[in-house]
């Protein structure tokens, strides 16, 4: 999970919202993460999708705050 979580930071931060929502898809479609692994990351991913959808900055510098902490 770390490494998808890695390849997400990197498309943010590059503002790639093709490669965001790909990535985002990936996590909640497939079967390679558990529910227990993605509820770790829940608040991070909650605020990545809301800035891929409405794609206001605040979302953005939320989601890069959450995931230093």
């Amino acid at each position: 999970m770390k490494n998808i979580i890695k390849a997400l930071i990197k498309n943010l931060k590059e503002d790639n919202f093709e490669e965001i929502d790909s990535i985002l898809e990936t996590i909640h479609t497939s079967w390679k993460y558990s529910e227990e692994k993605i509820d770790n990351y829940y608040e991070f991913l909650q605020e990545v999708t809301l800035y891929s959808e409405l794609r206001e900055q605040e979302y953005k510098d939320e989601a890069l705050k959450l995931i230093d902490n």
